[in-house]
């Protein structure tokens, strides 16, 4: 069974009375984070824990370029918001007909083409907030 939490406090809740978690995207095998052994991809007693809830853009400033969002908020969605204000992000993150979301993107550091001219995807993060293994 796949929990969706709809609220930070809900994931951390999950989290900290969880033994093994798992990210799960829908794309193919998890991976499992148990905090004492670390990854595991088999791990068959994890929680599964889809992320897609927490999807909202928290705050966007387009006069200082930035923008806060939630790690289950759609790439596509997130495009099309800074679109509206003639912005772009600045690094062109592959396999978005797929719908990744930032936290997919960020994950896995999808930073494609434009990252020879722009840069890397982590040159443009400012600041993170995560939930540890203990949540």
């Amino acid at each position: 069974m796949t929990h969706a939490p709809q609220t930070i406090k809900e994931l951390q809740a999950l989290i900290s009375d969880s033994n093994a978690v798992s990210i799960a995207d829908g794309s193919g095998p998890s991976q499992t984070l148990n905090p004492a052994e670390g990854l595991d991809s088999s791990d068959s007693q994890s929680v599964a824990i889809s992320l897609h809830a927490l999807n909202r853009i928290i705050e966007y400033q387009p006069e200082e370029y930035t923008i806060t969002v939630e790690a289950g908020a759609l790439v596509s969605d997130i495009q099309a918001a800074l679109a509206k204000l003639g912005q772009y992000l600045p690094f062109d993150p592959p396999f978005l007909e797929t719908d990744s979301t930032i936290g997919e993107v960020v994950a896995c550091g999808f930073s494609g083409p434009r990252a020879y001219r722009y840069g890397i995807l982590r040159d443009f993060i400012i600041g993170v907030n995560f939930i540890d293994g203990l949540g």
